[in-house]
C-alpha cells in the first residue's frame, strides 16, 4: 500500500471506532432536528460520545484552516463508509454520457441541501426543542428496537434521517462517494475551506493533463477544486510527479490550472473511471 494510502486507512478506521457508535445514535435516535448541532443540551444519558462535541469542534476548525475539506478524507465515519462500498462492483453510471451532463449540476446540490440544514437549526435546534419529551432507552448504542421505537413516535425526522442514511451508503455501490460529492451539507461548508486553508495540493507546470486525476480520484475532481478532500492519492499517484502540497497552494511560475479539472482530457478520465 502506498505511503498515504495506509496511514489514511489506519486514521479513518480509528475515527471509526471511536465515533462510529455515537454517529449512529445521532443520526438514528437524536431527539433534536439535526443530529449533532445540540449535544450539550441532549438529555439522551446513554449517548457516551457526548464528550467529543467540543473536541470536534476543535479539530473541525484547525484541520479546514491548515487543510481545508481533509476531514472528509481522513476522519468522517460516513466517509469511511462510502470508500468501503466504493471499493465493491458497481455499476459505470460514472462514464456513462447521460451522467458527465448533469454531473456539474449534481455538484451544486450539496450547498442547497446545506442552506436546507441550517433552516432546520434554526428552526429546530437553537430553540432546543426536541421531538419527544423523554428519552428512548436502549441496553446497547447499536440496539435496533430504540431506532423502531424512535420512528413509532411519529416524528417525521426520524424515518427521513434513516432515508437519507440508508441513501448515502447505497448510493455508494453506483458512484463512488456520491453522498460525499454531491449532497453532503458538512462537504459544502468545508468545500468553501480548500480556497483559503494554509496547506493545499496543487498541479504544477509539469502536469500533463493524462486524465489520471480526477479519473482515478475519489471524488473525481482535481487538486485546488471545492470537492478535493486531500485524501492524497494524487499525491502519492501522479506517474509524473506533478502535484504536490505546497503552503498556501503556492502554484509553479508556469503553471496553467484549469477552472474545473473535469474537463481534462475528457477521453482519458472516462476511461479511467471505475
Amino acid at each position: 500500500m502506498e505511503r498515504i494510502t495506509l496511514p489514511r486507512r489506519l486514521t479513518q478506521t480509528a475515527f471509526f471506532l471511536v465515533t462510529g457508535q455515537w454517529f449512529f445514535v445521532g443520526f438514528l435516535r437524536c431527539p433534536f432536528g439535526v443530529p449533532f448541532i445540540s449535544c450539550t443540551f441532549c438529555p439522551l444519558g446513554d449517548c457516551t460520545g457526548i464528550f467529543l462535541q467540543v473536541p470536534f469542534i476543535g479539530l473541525l476548525l484547525v484541520s479546514g484552516s491548515l487543510f481545508g475539506r481533509v476531514f472528509c478524507g481522513w476522519i468522517c465515519p460516513l466517509g469511511y463508509l462510502n470508500d468501503v462500498l466504493g471499493k465493491l462492483p458497481k455499476p459505470r453510471i460514472e462514464g456513462a454520457a447521460w451522467f458527465q451532463r448533469v454531473e456539474p449540476g449534481l455538484r451544486s446540490l450539496k450547498y442547497l441541501f446545506l442552506a436546507l440544514v441550517l433552516a432546520l437549526v434554526v428552526l429546530f435546534n437553537l430553540p432546543a426543542t426536541r421531538a419527544y419529551p423523554y428519552v428512548v432507552r436502549s441496553p446497547s448504542m447499536f440496539n435496533w428496537e430504540s431506532v423502531v421505537l424512535a420512528v413509532k413516535l411519529g416524528a417525521a425526522r426520524y424515518p427521513i434521517r434513516i432515508g437519507l442514511l440508508g441513501f448515502a451508503l447505497l448510493a455508494a455501490l453506483v458512484a463512488t462517494r456520491f453522498w460525499c460529492r454531491y449532497l453532503c451539507p458538512f462537504g459544502a461548508l468545508f468545500s468553501l475551506l480548500n480556497r483559503v486553508s494554509l496547506w493545499r495540493p496543487v498541479r504544477t507546470s509539469a502536469c500533463r493533463r493524462c486524465g489520471k486525476y480526477p479519473g482515478e480520484c475519489l471524488q473525481h475532481t482535481t487538486p485546488t477544486t471545492p470537492d478535493c478532500i486531500i485524501c492524497g492519492d494524487c499525491l502519492q499517484g501522479c506517474p509524473h510527479g506533478a502535484i504536490e502540497l505546497r503552503v498556501l497552494g503556492k502554484p509553479d511560475p508556469g503553471e496553467t490550472e484549469a477552472p474545473d479539472g473535469v474537463r481534462d482530457n475528457p477521453d482519458a478520465v472516462a476511461s479511467r473511471l471505475p
